[in-house]
């Protein structure tokens, strides 16, 4: 069944490919559908759905195609599900159902010859979090925190709810990332100092305590250490597969992604902590998303396997941030 979730996913990253001025996008649907700013701003952030009148107006105001974006949803819906709600679930056996189908997934991906899996990054990498009990609760509080209208304070401790069996099946997943031929990941220099300012902010406002600080602290800093061991060999210990990491000199703006191989591709738009299928076996716009995280390489530094003066002043720099909390 095609989820309406999904369907307006997706539509908001086509409002965003095709107005123009990004910074005026709710001014600019709020004009065509007669629609107060606030009520736009629910249907952006998925609070609530964009009716079918309103996508027909905003298809034809806009000249974009409703049957490719229903098209390309059908084909792919199950892929975007399993990769969100894998990690966003709290029930066990929607978790399970959606773990085991990404877990084969990535398997169909690595049976290909020289699979590649890169990543231009604006928040940590869910393949490398997923061992990180705190941090993927950090990741799942973020996500809750724009799911829905809070009537009330939600605290950190409410969502650290990654139990035994959910965590064995991100285990799982980290492991078979690493099976991968080739991973690329290009971080945006200001994702540890981000989640930094974030555990501050909510420390201060009482959602957090100082147990909760000092375990994201601890997870943060061991996060780095494994970073830095697998930059400075340039590969990863227990597979032996390639992995390229460059530091962007300029700001990303969302988390770009691809998986690609001989037979198969796939490329997703991570933002606001939401998946956003672009593309499921379509090489020419899979192929968009992979040469964009191209590009940003020559605007980053690489510091796996060589460029050690670098390497050690990242690491240096990012421990230095995480020792403020």
């Amino acid at each position: 069944m095609l989820s309406d979730r999904i369907l307006n996913e997706v539509l908001v990253h086509t409002l965003q490919r095709v107005i123009p001025k990004k910074t005026q996008l709710a001014n600019i649907i709020s004009e065509a559908l007669s629609m107060e700013k606030e009520t736009v701003y629910r249907r952006l952030r998925g609070v609530t759905m964009f009716t079918l009148a309103e996508v027909a107006v905003l298809s034809q105001k806009f000249n974009f195609s409703l049957d490719e974006i229903i098209i390309d949803v059908e084909k792919s819906t199950s892929v975007t599900n399993m990769m969100l709600r894998s990690f966003y679930a709290e029930k066990k056996k929607e978790t399970e159902e959606n773990a085991y189908s990404t877990i084969s997934f990535v398997e169909d991906f690595i049976k290909d010859k020289d699979t590649q899996f890169g990543m231009a990054l604006k928040s940590l990498p869910f393949p490398v979090i997923m061992p990180y009990k705190s941090i993927s609760d950090y990741y799942k509080y973020k996500y809750k925190l724009h799911e829905k209208d809070l009537s009330k304070p939600l605290y950190f401790k409410d969502v650290r709810q990654l139990l035994e069996w959910e965590q064995g099946s991100m285990d799982e997943t980290y492991n078979l990332f690493r099976n991968i031929s080739h991973t690329i990941y290009i971080w945006d220099k200001k994702i540890i100092p981000i989640i930094v300012n974030d555990i501050i902010y909510f420390k201060s406002l009482g959602l957090m305590d100082k147990e909760d600080v000092a375990d994201l602290k601890k997870e943060l800093l061991s996060l780095m250490d494994s970073m830095e061991e697998t930059a400075s060999k340039g590969i990863f210990n227990n597979t032996g597969n390639k992995c390229d990491i460059y530091i962007s000199d300029e700001d990303i703006d969302a988390t770009y992604a691809y998986l690609w191989s001989e037979n198969r591709c796939t490329s997703l738009l991570i933002t606001h902590h939401m998946y956003i299928l672009v593309s499921y076996n379509n090489k020419s716009k899979c192929k968009e998303i992979r040469d964009w995280v191209s590009s940003m390489k020559f605007n980053s530094t690489l510091i796996s396997g060589t460029g050690g003066k670098e390497r050690i002043s990242f690491f240096k720099q990012q421990r230095e941030v995480i020792e403020n909390l």
